[in-house]
């Protein structure tokens, strides 16, 4: 994800480092983040690892409990 304070930090701790390197931030608002990924394969393995507690710890760390994910596959800008 690219760098943009809290959020990529949250998010670099939330997620597992393969899924990090394969996504970037698109946007961010305090109830949404849209996550840009490299491919449709990355953005399921995004959703699961979002199901399986990251976006829980997400939540918890960034201090946003209605905090929503959308993904959009596509190419990163760097």
């Amino acid at each position: 994800l690219e760098r943009r304070g809290a959020v990529a930090e949250a998010w670099a701790e939330a997620m597992p480092a393969e899924r990090v390197a394969e996504t970037w931030s698109e946007s961010a608002t305090p109830v949404q983040l849209l996550v840009g990924v490299t491919g449709s394969p990355v953005a399921f393995a995004v959703d699961r690892a979002l199901r399986a507690g990251a976006l829980a710890a997400l939540r918890t760390r960034l201090q946003a409990p209605g905090l929503r994910v959308r993904t959009r596959v596509g190419r990163s800008p760097a």
